[in-house]
């Protein structure tokens, strides 16, 4: 009921009960009433407004002022230079994302020759292999639209990301518009000059991907930044072994009583002419000389795998598609992996959604759709390679290898025979196969 039916009813009321002594009470009631319930109905009209009114005032972005070291470019860049475990996890995540295609559907069907033209033109493919690559390494790669006269088509260039960042005041304070709350633009700088800058409408130009960053904290997180600590530390591990290697050399012990200086030059001398990757000799009957074998023993994967996880923990894949392993391994390889594709899944739908929202529904007012098609689905060579690793780690047994790569149809069409050709008595829960030794009785070989 209304505020004027309200306003109505309680005047009727009033001069009923004033003018006319006709009215009867069940009409009095009904409309006290009908007004009861108009008033508990303008209350809760009245406590559904909203209590809190205001516009933003803070300010967009924060400090960093933690104790951990940011990773610098640079040093990602060496990383990925020298390091090829990085290298692999950052390119078999790359190559995962895309290697099955991915669809791009506008919603006015007259837009789609346009979009095969800008798929063209740009060798979209490598571009969003690169936008991932550089999302691990710098954290937030830049990318700039721009409409081309020779192809008359819309260009996509990614920017140089170590020359890339925000506008900023003389305090190094990132710009925001004070209406919006974005960045108020970009900048790109070599050898210290300001030699391109985007702001304005310019600014709308300038797509920025990024995946992690810390609570209030705009700039883009790389994605090997936690495995800064465990990849430096596998540069001393390399030392280390190294130096493990000398110490595990065979040695001689020379003892001389009351050498003269001739006598220390003399081995000395031999030593340094004699010495060989195996042993020292030093030939004299002066001197009680005793040759010592090797007591450090060398193992490098109890050194290395540790790190290893650690880094194949930042691309949340399974270690053994880094590298074969020989400590760390177990029977969930297909668990591990599926989780990893779920990861790959994950990673499809953050850039999709960026080039959805932020560069194709620019250039196509109606909108498009991204989608990638599923990673799930190897082609010949990366099963192969896959499979391969985990067999080597020993991490799935050869049997479960065949019958993955069978039902793949590798082999050409699949059918029960392919397995039934292979079968093994190793113990699947450690995948280490072994085959059984024929024990000879010794007699028997006397007869024979």
């Amino acid at each position: 009921m209304s505020r004027i039916k309200v306003k109505q009813a309680k005047q009727s009321q009033q001069a009923q009960s004033a003018g006319s002594s006709s009215t009867s009470l069940a009409e009095s009631q009904f409309s006290l009433s009908s007004y009861i319930g108009a008033v508990n109905l303008d209350k809760q009209l009245t406590l559904a407004k909203p209590a809190v009114k205001g516009t933003k005032k803070t300010t967009p972005g924060r400090r960093y002022r933690g104790t951990a070291e940011f990773l610098s470019e640079d040093n990602a860049e060496y990383l990925y230079l020298t390091n090829s475990y990085i290298a692999r996890g950052l390119d078999t995540e790359s190559d995962a994302i895309v290697r099955n295609g991915y669809s791009i559907t506008p919603t006015n069907s007259s837009d789609q020759a346009e979009i095969d033209n800008i798929i063209k033109y740009n060798d979209l493919d490598l571009i969003i292999r690169d936008i991932n690559r550089f999302i691990g390494l710098y954290g937030q790669p830049m990318l700039e639209i721009y409409h081309d006269k020779e192809t008359k088509t819309w260009k996509f260039e990614i920017l140089p990301p170590t020359e890339m960042d925000y506008l900023r005041d003389k305090s190094n304070n990132i710009l925001y518009d004070k209406t919006t709350g974005e960045p108020q633009g970009y900048v790109q700088k070599r050898d210290g000059k300001d030699i391109a800058i985007w702001q304005g409408e310019d600014a709308k130009r300038i797509v920025v991907f990024k995946n992690r960053t810390l609570g209030g904290y705009i700039d883009g997180i790389p994605g090997i930044q936690s495995v800064l600590y465990p990849a430096t530390e596998y540069g001393h591990i390399r030392s280390s072994i190294s130096d493990s290697f000398i110490r595990s050399l065979p040695v001689c012990h020379i003892v001389i009583d009351g050498a003269s200086p001739e006598d220390i030059s003399e081995v000395t001398s031999a030593v340094g002419t004699k010495f060989t990757a195996r042993t020292v000799y030093v030939t004299s009957e002066r001197f009680n000389i005793e040759n010592s074998m090797p007591r450090n023993d060398i193992d490098v994967f109890r050194f290395m795998e540790p790190t290893l996880s650690e880094i194949a923990a930042a691309f949340s894949m399974p270690i053994e598609m880094l590298a074969a392993t020989e400590y760390l391994k177990a029977d969930d390889f297909n668990d591990r992996y599926a989780e990893w594709i779920d990861h790959i899944k994950m990673r499809q739908k953050l850039i999709a959604s960026i080039f959805e929202r932020k560069v194709f529904n620019k250039i196509f007012p109606d909108g498009v759709s991204f989608k990638f098609n599923s990673p799930a689905t190897l082609d010949t060579t990366e099963l192969l390679t896959n499979v391969g690793y985990a067999v080597q780690s020993n991490a799935i047994s050869a049997d479960i290898a065949l019958e993955i790569l069978a039902k793949a149809q590798v082999f050409g069409p699949y059918t029960d025979d392919i397995l039934k050709s292979r079968k093994s008595t190793g113990d699947v829960n450690n995948s280490v196969q072994k085959e059984e030794e024929k024990v000879v009785d010794k007699s028997e070989e006397v007869e024979e």
